[in-house]
């Protein structure tokens, strides 16, 4: 695949709040799609603006299509930048009430005649599967007619590169993968790239690549499955689900001796260097309810979802442990809950913060 999006050690402007001054770099081929999740919707909108030519650099560079397009000494005006953005619903520059969806699309299409733009909008809003509700009005469209109707705009400008802006936080589940989807064959047909960013953290798992940023810059970058299983950091950790951080120390035969177990990598690892005392990620599903299991708690919280229960569980000095189980597993409030761990990555924290993976491991 070819390079479309190329961002080298860039510093926002801080004219308008803090922004980190760790140096952000991400690249993006043609035909790919990538989220850049991350807490801070001013960092989020702050990379969004200098890729669009909205704001200037301290320093770095971006290039698009081969073309450096910002840098301290050079920039480049946005309608020249082969790039188009999607802003998100509700903003200012989102849809005009009193213009149909076509009149809407095709805005964006200039500078041709009326009629051309007509026809470049009819085709664009075909493209993206409306076929039928080009000549109502916004306010007689769900949002998520609304949605592909800004892209539609956005395609009229004929760009190698989608900027999406929080894309799925007014959507149902249904809706976000829905939109993901389509969005991923429409790239890959058209031969664009598309760079969407998003606070909301369930959208994690309706992209192909995601890159998690935080005042650190780009903390780490791969798949839904990848974030989950492995995070980088306990910053990542938490943004790809629901986690504890357990206190423990290391004992004789490579064990970890926490407050409620015993737990050992089921592959032997080199020990020099790791501190005595640690902390390890535990995620809900890795406590599993074993009727014979030496650790247990007291079940303090047993709520019902669907195919499964989520646990709140109170251990003997107090702290609470939470646990996911298959909805079979049913034991009431109050009552005792044996159980076992099995982690297929035992996580520990470094001197720096990010994580040493130890392997598969489980209680002993």
């Amino acid at each position: 695949m070819s390079r479309l999006l190329r961002i080298e050690n860039l510093l926002l402007p801080q004219f308008a709040g803090d922004v980190p001054d760790v140096p952000i770099n991400l690249e993006l081929n043609k035909g790919e799609q990538l989220l850049l999740l991350g807490e801070s919707r001013f960092l989020l909108q702050g990379i969004m603006d200098s890729i669009v030519g909205l704001a200037p650099l301290r320093s770095g560079r971006i290039v698009i299509a081969g073309e450096e397009m910002s840098s301290p000494e050079r920039h480049i005006a946005p309608h020249l930048r082969h790039c188009a953005l999607v802003p998100a619903l509700g903003e200012e520059c989102t849809l005009i009430p009193d213009l149909s969806l076509l009149e809407n699309v095709a805005l964006a299409a200039h500078p041709f005649s009326r009629h051309k733009r007509l026809q470049m909008a009819q085709y664009y809003l075909e493209q993206v599967g409306l076929t039928i509700q080009g000549e109502s009005f916004p306010a007689e469209q769900p949002e998520e007619i609304q949605f592909w109707t800004l892209v539609a705009r956005a395609l009229t400008q004929e760009p190698e590169l989608l900027l999406i802006e929080h894309p799925g936080e007014r959507f149902s589940t249904a809706d976000r993968q829905r939109i993901f989807a389509t969005l991923q064959i429409l790239i890959k047909e058209s031969g664009l790239a598309a760079l969407i960013c998003s606070s909301d953290a369930q959208l994690l798992y309706h992209s192909p690549q995601i890159a998690i940023i935080s005042e650190r810059g780009i903390e780490q970058r791969g798949e839904a499955s990848e974030l989950y299983c492995t995070p980088k950091n306990y910053h990542v950790a938490q943004f790809c689900g629901p986690c504890q951080r357990i206190e423990g120390t290391f004992i004789a035969n490579q064990i970890i001796q926490c407050e409620f177990a015993r737990v050992r990598p089921e592959l032997p690892y080199e020990m020099i260097g790791l501190p005595e005392k640690t902390t390890f990620l535990l995620r809900p599903h890795e406590v599993f309810y074993e009727s014979r299991a030496l650790s247990h708690a007291t079940v303090s919280i047993n709520q019902f979802a669907g195919a499964l229960r989520h646990y709140s569980l109170t251990l003997g000095s107090g702290n609470r442990l939470e646990v996911t189980t298959p909805s079979e597993i049913d034991i009431a409030v109050g009552k005792r809950f044996p159980f076992r761990l099995q982690l297929r990555h035992l996580l520990i924290s470094g001197e720096d913060g990010d994580f040493i993976d130890l392997g598969a491991a489980a209680s002993v």
